[in-house]
């Protein structure tokens, strides 16, 4: 498998997540004193025209023991199984609220069904009720008595 370039979406997102790491360090001019690299290689970083290759982000995690690069390059916490979710991808509770939401519009929609029932059944004709208990017969039988 030969050299592949990267999808923009994590290209956005290894950019997203490098300038997160070195706001949280001081800022760009004090990452590059640190780790000694080029200003113009730094710069495109932070520029966001270029995202490190492969050497530079082992040197920078060997330099930093707390820079995950399972975060940088995926955006997992260390530990973490779970990658912060890309475009098409919903965070848990988002679709947890989202059902609660349809259930509650489901919920609302059946009361006001059984409400509109309930309406048209007090509003409906009543079908009249035979009254007595069964109907006798008026005719004699055979072989009674005479």
């Amino acid at each position: 498998m030969g050299r592949q370039r990267l999808l923009p979406v994590d290209t956005r997102g290894i950019q997203r997540r490098l300038g997160q790491y070195v706001d949280a360090h001081d800022g760009w001019p004090a990452f590059e004193r640190v780790t000694g690299l080029p200003h113009a290689t730094v710069d495109g970083w932070r520029r966001g025209t270029s995202v490190p290759e492969l050497p530079t982000l082992l040197l920078l995690a060997r330099q930093d023991p707390g820079l995950s690069l399972d975060w940088l390059l995926v955006g997992r916490a260390a530990g973490s199984r779970v990658a912060e979710p890309g475009p098409g991808w919903v965070r848990e509770e988002h679709v947890q609220r989202l059902i609660q939401n349809l259930a509650r519009g489901a919920l609302e929609r059946m009361k006001e069904e059984r409400s509109k029932l309930l309406q048209q059944m007090k509003r409906a004709p009543k079908k009249p009720r035979r009254l007595g208990g069964p109907q006798r017969s008026t005719h004699k039988r055979k072989g009674g008595n005479q």
